[in-house]
């Protein structure tokens, strides 16, 4: 035996099982996964050569406040339970319903998809938390389109500070 059963079950938190999909049409709305937050955060930096905002957005729609007007714009979306929410975000930004379908399913495996307008990324993201010895992994997905990028985290917090402050600046 390869693996222990230790080692097998212990890496089994991090799949989900995917049963509440069976049955269902290709590009369902329908969450897979635990609920780690009780509240939906749309956070956006928008920025270019000379300016920078930061803002938590109410509605995804939004977004059409700031693409055109900066060259770059990166929404981050932290919780993903609400399907009504990713709908619309995939309807803003014309995404193919596929792509909404693996973001609401949080155990995906890691995977690059080519949409041809947007490149499609879903991966694990692993962290220790200060205080406690257990590695925490959560999905992460993003859509890297024609100067936006989006990405899902399934709570709030993440590694991306470190960029969010070579952004800041500059």
């Amino acid at each position: 035996m390869l693996f222990s059963s230790k080692i097998v079950s212990k890496s089994l938190r991090f799949i989900k099982p995917q049963t509440q999909t069976k049955g269902q049409p290709p590009g369902a709305l329908i969450f897979v996964g635990k609920q780690r937050q009780d509240f939906i955060r749309i956070s956006l930096i928008a920025y270019d050569k000379n300016q920078l905002v930061e803002v938590e957005l109410k509605e995804i729609e939004e977004v059409h406040n700031y693409i055109g007007k900066y060259e770059n714009v990166w929404v981050n979306i932290d919780g993903l339970h609400d399907t009504n929410l990713l709908g619309k975000v995939g309807k803003t930004f014309d995404l193919h319903s596929l792509i909404i379908e693996d973001v609401l399913h949080t155990g995906q495996r890691p995977k690059i998809e080519d949409f041809g307008d947007n490149v499609f990324f879903i991966m694990k993201m692993m962290r220790l938390e200060k205080g406690d010895k257990i590695l925490h992994a959560e999905q992460l997905s993003m859509i890297l389109g024609n100067n936006f990028l989006i990405s899902f985290q399934e709570r709030v917090g993440d590694v991306f500070e470190p960029i969010r402050d070579r952004i800041r600046n500059k």
